[in-house]
């Protein structure tokens, strides 16, 4: 008897089995959060058929992994990717590597917030315009994250980062990142950081503390475009010992480098372009490991450091530095290593070591800041008043056996009065005066003038100075013997205020007059007013601040005498006299016509420095310091040059088309650009004084002078006549003898002198020089 039939085979039955798991895995996977994200990720790409993704479930997908049927790796780098990145991302919880580096993908990154399995994040390479700034919140298994290139618009590292704890490397290469580098990014947060790259951005500010003791074995920096780069001192990277890569090259830091014995793995070592100080370390000239140094275009002092070159690939360009000598391993003269020992101790200030090269201090050729010397090459003065330094007074000024004049005063310089400098035998004044120097006075000689006036601590055992308070307590007259010490009202502080800006006002209101009286030489006045040769000004005792009054004197009047008439604010009465040659104004006035003094109290040489810096500039470019027609990014030309200066490419398109660049031509151009970067540094005291500057520029105008004068000149002026004389020729060709009485005076005066620098007053010092006055 036959049985029936099923109505289909054993092997027919497996094969819908077969397909009926099938569709339940399909659909299993369509309905999982992974699978509608991927499909979100793929739409937002544009769906490229060079990936091939066509299977319903993402884990056939070429280019993805899963485990138990999760997304745990997206790895789809380099394959010419276009779109976005969606948000649903976020969902690919069991997540641990993302990798769409080397793509064109743009918009924003979407956060990844509480993907705590995720490990490798690498996003560098494209055109992503926005980073969440709480896109780390809950990442606690993040190792690598990589940012580079990319186009985001400004943003800081978040604190969100402090979530990632197991981090190790950080890179933001040219990410567009600003601020200051954040403290956590050294301390006990990611005890296992190896590598922190954070070059070609905008962060500004000094090296964190937190650095100090990290693990961080590779650190880039370098290259920052903020105004003020990454700045401060570097002293911290000897307790980096991890470290076996540093760049900070084209920054601003200052001061010396440390002792780097502890860096015993230290291989690549780049600090070129920068503003570092100091004698470099033979620490760092015996490294065992090292095999590249560059530490071209700083200010670096002391003897050439002689590295072994068949070991050590070394960038340290002759004459980029402020070495004595440019021949490796060849030491100092003995007064240059006095000097240097000197700066030491006030931290190796870049003020000096922009004047101080060479071998020799007492070189006429080349001036030396705050230095004087006698005719047999013997350092006689040492003038470091208010430069703002800080640090304490070297007892190696002992050392300058000939030294008669020592002045310290008006900086924030600390500590005691070292005792060595009693036995200066030629010592003739010392002035502390307005510092923080404490404890006892030591006992010179009778006939030594010290001043030790300003100090609040002087005669204590301590200090009480906190950094960042401006120096000096009082004024007062000069002590005439050792220990001598007075006080003065409350007025006298505003006092000294308001003297030192009206100086300037002064100045600056007698150089804007000649000006006046150069191009009205037609204009007839109604009074005389001489050329001054005499600058009075006499702080009165009054108890508003006011009390001053400026006595300007020309002793060459016609029929004059030397009287002069004291005139003080305290009086209802805001008027200035001109009288016999002599002009009294009232200090209100003074206040009214300076916007209240600015608004020789942020008056200061170095505005000038400033200003004059900006005026080199638009020579270069042909630009106008504020051209509102230019992109938002370019309106400011400070910003804008600097910027533009960075490499040879970018630089030759700044500069005026109208100027025909020949090699030489382009040195000279380069060499003026650089002076003016040096002169609208962000900080007064970043800034060279005018000393230097014209120590620059008078080089390249003797280059530059005509070999013989211009035959097409119509005026026929010489280029080496004084300004009075060239304006006398210059009046005689205009066919114009109507000189007004105040230039003619003024140029019959200065025709006398044949410089606008005053004959030295009675009871100046035979030893005061010009460089003094500089």
């Amino acid at each position: 008897m036959n049985k029936p039939s099923l109505g289909f085979s054993f092997s027919s039955f497996s094969l819908f089995l077969l397909s009926l798991f099938s569709l339940t895995s399909s659909v299993y996977s369509q309905s999982s959060p992974d699978a509608a994200a991927m499909q979100a990720l793929k739409t937002s790409i544009g769906n490229p058929p060079n990936l091939g993704w066509t299977d319903p479930n993402p884990c056939k997908w070429e280019h993805v992994a899963c485990s138990d049927n999760r997304v745990t790796k997206i790895q789809i780098g380099s394959q010419s990717l276009k779109g976005t990145l969606p948000p649903d991302l976020r969902n690919l919880t069991s997540l641990t590597v993302l990798e769409v580096m080397k793509n064109e993908l743009s918009g924003p990154i979407p956060s990844l917030a509480g993907l705590s399995s995720l490990q490798e994040v690498l996003f560098n390479d494209n055109n992503f315009t926005y980073f969440p700034p709480d896109f780390f919140s809950g990442l606690t298994s993040l190792q690598t994250i990589s940012l580079d290139y990319n186009s985001f618009e400004v943003w800081e590292i978040p604190v969100s980062l402090t979530n990632a704890t197991t981090l190790q490397k950080f890179s933001a290469n040219g990410a567009n990142v600003t601020g200051t580098i954040p403290g956590f990014l050294g301390g006990d947060v990611f005890p296992g950081l190896k590598s922190l790259n954070l070059a070609m951005n905008n962060l500004h500010g000094q090296l964190p503390e937190s650095f100090a003791g990290s693990a961080i074995e590779t650190l880039w920096l370098n290259g920052q475009n903020s105004d003020t780069k990454l700045n401060g001192s570097v002293s911290l990277l000897q307790n980096m010992t991890s470290l076996t890569q540093v760049w900070l090259h084209m920054n601003q830091f200052t001061g010396p480098l440390p002792d780097l014995s502890g860096l015993t793995g230290l291989k690549d070592f780049s600090l070129r372009d920068n503003q570092l100080t100091g004698i470099v370390p033979s620490s760092l000239v015996n490294l065992p490991g090292l095999s590249t140094v560059n530490l071209t275009n700083n200010l670096l002092q002391g003897p050439t450091p002689k590295f072994d070159t068949s070991k050590i690939r070394v960038d340290m360009r002759t004459g980029s530095n402020s070495f004595c000598l440019d021949d490796p391993g060849f030491p100092c003269a003995s007064q240059v290593n006095i000097l240097l020992s000197i700066a030491e101790s006030v931290g190796y200030p870049v003020v000096f070591a922009q004047s101080w090269k060479g071998n020799n201090p007492c070189d006429a050729s080349q001036i030396w800041k705050g230095i004087s010397c006698d005719s047999g090459g013997s350092i006689t003065v040492v003038n470091f008043q208010n430069l703002g330094l800080t640090g304490t007074i070297s007892s190696n000024f002992s050392q300058l056996t000939s030294l008669r004049h020592l002045l310290l005063s008006g900086n924030s310089l600390t500590g005691t009065i070292p005792t060595e400098l009693t036995t200066l035998s030629k010592l003739e004044k010392l002035d502390v005066s307005n510092n923080h120097i404490f404890g006892k006075v030591p006992k010179f000689r009778q006939n030594v003038i010290v001043n030790i006036h300003g100090n609040p601590d002087i005669g204590k055992d301590n200090s009480s100075f906190t950094p960042g308070t401006p120096p000096g307590g009082s004024s007062g007259t000069p002590g005439t013997h050792s220990g001598e010490t007075s006080s003065s009202g409350s007025g006298s502080k505003n006092t000294g205020k308001i003297v030192g800006s009206v100086i300037g006002a002064v100045c600056g209101a007698f150089i804007v007059g000649l000006g006046v009286c150069l191009y009205t030489r037609k204009r007839k006045r109604s009074s005389r007013v001489q050329s001054p040769n005499t600058v009075v000004i006499h702080p009165q005792n009054a108890g508003d601040g006011n009390g001053v009054k400026i006595t300007v004197t020309n002793s060459s009047v016609n029929g004059g005498g030397s009287d002069s008439h004291s005139l003080t604010s305290s009086g209802p009465s805001d008027i200035h006299v001109v009288e016999a040659g002599n002009m009294v104004i009232s200090i209100q006035v003074l206040r009214n016509c300076t916007y209240h003094l600015a608004v020789t109290g942020r008056v200061t040489t170095k505005v000038d420095v400033f200003s004059f810096g900006v005026i080199l500039m638009e020579l270069i470019s042909g630009r106008k310091a504020l051209d509102e027609t230019q992109p938002e990014d370019s309106v400011h030309l400070v910003t804008w040059f600097r910027r533009m200066h960075i490499n040879k490419d970018t630089f030759r398109k700044a500069i005026d088309q109208t100027i025909e660049l020949g090699e030489e031509t382009l040195a000279s151009v380069s060499t003026v650009a650089e002076l003016a970067g040096h002169c609208c540094a962000r900080e007064p005291y970043q800034r060279p004084d005018m000393g230097h500057v014209v120590n620059v520029i008078s080089s390249l105008a003797e280059l530059w002078k005509p070999a013989e004068p211009d035959s097409d000149d119509i005026y026929g002026i010489d280029l080496d006549m004084t300004l009075p004389q060239a304006l006398k020729k210059w009046q005689a060709y205009e066919g114009s003898g109507n000189m007004d009485d105040s230039s003619s005076s003024f140029l019959a005066s200065a025709d006398n002198t044949q410089t606008s620098i005053p004959t030295r007053p009675s009871g100046f010092a035979e030893s005061f020089t010009s460089a003094d006055g500089r």
